[in-house]
């Protein structure tokens, strides 16, 4: 029997727990002292950066980076942590939400990145969670292995045939980007780090180092129009003095002439 993922829990009473065959996966347990490499921190931050900024101004999708997702309809502990996920949430999600369950919180994710690296064994990042994710209906998979460690094409981007739950390859182009149903498309660059892109818009997303740098450039361009705004105001209340002050001498200049006699008046 498989198990047919929906927006609701409602229906696991009607599903004995036997009849059930997705995985049980309990990630992150007992490594949470196992740190990862630059290249991996890297990779990861910019495929978060990257996917965040392509799905910016589509209000119906989240980008969530390394949260846990809760997936098993029986198991309600079981989880596995995407190093970025894109989901398409049933309910307004809070702007400090720890976590995603499936059914709660809405359908299973559209797009799951993994980027390998020393935990990947562990976390079964290459066999039991693409089962996990075929199961329960992620349209896209990829992997991420800047260093060719363990993947030598460094970058795989898989689709899934809904027919029968497996994974088809998304071929490379010939500069060796590939391109996402999604519209996004991504590369490895000639320094062996990632970088994603918009073909379509004809746009690059920056990577983690150039965000801090249009963070930085942003920054300024607020600042400098802040005081321009300032400069603004203060000249504005400079007028607005000297016009003030234009309108108090015209008026005693009035008063004074009023009050001068007539030469004409001073013969009589």
């Amino acid at each position: 029997m498989r198990l047919k993922t929906t927006h609701s829990d409602s229906y696991l009473p009607d599903l004995p727990a036997l009849a059930i065959d997705l995985p049980v996966l309990f990630e992150d347990e007992g490594q949470e002292h196992m740190g990862e490499t630059s290249a991996h921190t890297h990779a990861a931050h910019t495929a978060y950066a990257g996917l965040l900024a392509h799905f910016a101004d589509k209000s119906e999708y989240r980008v969530f980076a390394n949260m846990s997702l809760y997936y098993h309809p029986a198991n309600r502990a079981a989880y596995v942590s995407p190093d970025v996920m894109v989901v398409c949430p049933s309910r307004p999600l809070t702007g400090d939400v720890s976590s995603y369950r499936i059914g709660h919180d809405g359908p299973a994710p559209l797009l799951v990145v993994e980027v390998l690296g020393r935990r990947s064994l562990q976390q079964q990042d290459l066999t039991i969670k693409p089962l996990i994710y075929a199961q329960l209906g992620v349209k896209e998979l990829l992997y991420v292995d800047t260093t060719g460690n363990y993947m030598p094409e460094k970058l795989q981007l898989r689709r899934l045939q809904l027919r029968d739950e497996t994974w088809l390859e998304v071929p490379q182009g010939p500069n060796g980007q590939i391109t996402s149903a999604f519209g996004y498309a991504v590369m490895v660059e000639p320094d062996q780090k990632v970088r994603f892109s918009n073909p379509g818009a004809k746009q690059t997303y920056p990577r983690l180092e150039e965000t801090h740098d249009v963070i930085t450039a942003w920054s300024i361009a607020m600042e400098t129009l802040a005081q321009t705004k300032q400069a603004r105001r203060q000249a504005e209340e400079q007028i607005r003095q000297l016009k003030a002050k234009l309108r108090a001498s015209e008026g005693q200049s009035v008063v004074a002439d009023a009050v001068i006699v007539p030469e004409s008046a001073e013969g009589t």
